[in-house]
């Protein structure tokens, strides 16, 4: 009995190592991390979904040139561009507008914290050969040369939106001495101020008892010279000068003044700024609070539908102003502002007072002594003379 061995033939896995999902483009040997640990902030317009590339050093490929160039490639999940696809609308018929979006984004190679958009001078960027528009540049004073304002982009329009073709982003940028640029790039969902706005309605009312104890304690303070019973506050927002409906401040606010969290929302939404429109400070939709207090007041049937102020009494209760009359006496209760107004004018009265009195007392003394004869300028005397007889 005869044994036949045939050997068949097996195929070799290959092990070649695959294309990441992003892969960069340069002539050099890299000079800075190809990816650093940067850590973008968080945008509030925007919920990330996932991240299509990380954030990416630009090389510095020609030491010696001005203007450096690179190229970077990324390809996008079949999730991300069913969501993109599905997320497609028709703005006036013309524009295509993406709820999911495909967002670029630049910052300063810096991770000692989170970092925000910041753009190289002179950027150009073409997305698969096609020129990406930026923001427009700012005036600047002569001589120096524009920056744009900084932010996301957004490359939907200009990305092929399939998962088994790659994208090519290509930049070119001035380099600058010190400073060092990455470029990432994100798949987010686009929100809308009234998405904001459900999102503060759900965090709940903050308990008008919060600000009852800032009344008092800013009414009561013992450490004010002129003591307050009551002070007036305006019921119109300072962005709009119309009353409030959703009244709202940030946590990190120490005032009592509130403001139209919808109309801050939207006017954010044009152009991100986030100040508190009261101090100044920063007010992140993070930290806004819907004031329990003040939306109990101006829904309250006891405030006339035209009125905009009020009168906050140091045990925390509340009045509609009154407007007073001219022709009749004030009150007792008066406002912060009337008390030290009155004080200035009583000390000014006091002291006009003082110096009429000294004036009076200066006349009367110069009354009482006896005037001084005018002294008559001398007339000149003849001289005598003496005549004398001689015989």
């Amino acid at each position: 009995m005869s044994i036949t061995i045939t050997k068949i033939p097996i195929a070799k896995k290959d092990l070649r190592v695959k294309p990441t999902i992003a892969t960069m483009t340069t002539s050099t040997k890299p000079v800075y991390p190809l990816h650093p640990d940067v850590v973008m902030k968080r945008l509030p317009f925007y919920i990330q979904n996932d991240v299509i590339m990380k954030p990416s050093s630009l090389q510095i490929s020609k030491p010696s040139a001005k203007f450096q160039e690179q190229s970077v490639q990324f390809n996008i999940t079949p999730k991300a561009a069913k969501q993109i696809q599905s997320s497609k609308r028709t703005v006036s018929g013309r524009i295509i507008e993406f709820r999911h979006q495909v967002q670029l984004r630049f910052s300063l190679l810096e991770i000692s914290c989170q970092q925000t958009d910041a753009f190289p001078k002179s950027l150009c960027v073409r997305v698969n050969g096609k020129m990406c528009p930026l923001p427009n540049p700012l005036p600047a004073p002569a001589g120096t040369e524009p920056r744009r304002p900084p932010g996301p982009i957004n490359i939907t329009n200009l990305c092929k939106l399939k998962p088994t073709q790659q994208d090519t982003i290509s930049v070119t940028w001035a380099t600058e001495v010190g400073k060092a640029f990455t470029l990432s790039v994100y798949q987010v969902e686009n929100l809308t101020h009234q998405d904001l706005l459900e999102q503060l309605r759900s965090k709940g009312v903050r308990n008008p008892d919060y600000t009852k104890a800032l009344i008092k304690e800013k009414l009561n303070d013992q450490d004010t010279e002129i003591a307050t019973t009551s002070c007036k506050v305006s019921l119109a927002c300072p962005l709009g000068k119309m009353r409030m409906k959703i009244p709202a401040r940030a946590s990190t606010c120490d005032h009592l003044q509130c403001f139209d969290a919808q109309l801050y929302l939207m006017m954010n939404e044009k152009k991100p700024k986030w100040v508190c429109p009261v101090c100044n400070k920063t007010a992140e939709p993070m930290s806004l609070q819907i004031d329990g207090f003040f939306l109990n007041l101006v829904t309250s049937s006891r405030l006339p539908i035209d009125e905009h102020e009020i009168v906050l009494h140091n045990d925390g209760s509340w009045d509609p102003l009154v407007k007073e009359d001219p022709s009749k006496p004030r009150g007792r209760s008066r406002t912060k502002a009337e008390a030290v107004t009155q004080a200035v004018k009583r000390s000014a009265e006091d002291a006009v007072s003082i110096t009429l009195e000294e004036d009076t007392d200066t006349a009367r003394s110069s009354a009482k002594r006896p005037r001084r004869a005018r002294s008559q300028p001398k007339q000149p005397t003849e001289k005598e003379i003496e005549c004398i007889d001689i015989d």
